[in-house]
């Protein structure tokens, strides 16, 4: 197998670019102060209902990001992003976060302090999606491509040349500076 379809998860099929559709970037969401420090916070307003909230995890281990990518029956079909999902009603950003790690890696992690969001417009879809990064620390587990079609651990130069969704696209350069030591 050569180190491309290793990288891959097997499946042989290769990465698409973001290339377009109709989603735009609305604006970059401050967070308030409260919410940066403690993600479990339940006091923040709901979203209105055409705003999906998602949290995604950033998780460093060895000056490398671990990504999964997306399976062909999902939106943004074999993309690479960072492991998370939409937030259910009763859930705190934590308690998400958690959880879709949980059902897209297979492990557990410690959620830290907000890193980045943003805000997404799709009119196409009648949404749009606000989009929180928080990393998380999983410790010495071995995560696994549950839900997606391969995962791998990328440094911030790799990441660079990936065709990432269009949050990761968004987050890339945060991103690049938490891996490099940055806060």
């Amino acid at each position: 197998m050569s180190p491309r379809s290793k990288l891959l998860g097997g499946c042989g099929a290769p990465p698409r670019a973001f290339g377009g559709g109709t989603a735009r970037v609305v604006a970059e969401v401050p967070l308030p102060p409260h919410l940066r420090d403690n993600p479990g916070d339940r006091a923040h307003a709901p979203a209105p209902a055409s705003m999906i909230r998602v949290v995604s995890g950033v998780i460093i281990r060895g000056g490398r990001l671990l990504l999964t990518q997306r399976s062909d029956a999902s939106d943004y079909p074999f993309l690479w992003e960072s492991p998370g999902g939409k937030v259910e009603e009763h859930e705190t950003l934590a308690e998400a976060l958690r959880r879709e790690i949980r059902e897209e890696i297979g492990v557990d992690g410690a959620v830290r302090h907000w890193l980045k969001s943003f805000t997404i417009d799709q009119p196409e879809h009648g949404r749009s999606v606000r989009i929180l990064f928080f990393p998380v620390d999983i410790g010495e587990q071995v995560p696994r491509a549950i839900t997606g079609v391969g995962l791998g651990w990328f440094t911030a130069d790799e990441m660079a040349g990936l065709s990432m969704c269009p949050g990761n696209v968004l987050a890339r350069e945060a991103i690049a500076d938490l891996m490099r030591g940055g806060s």
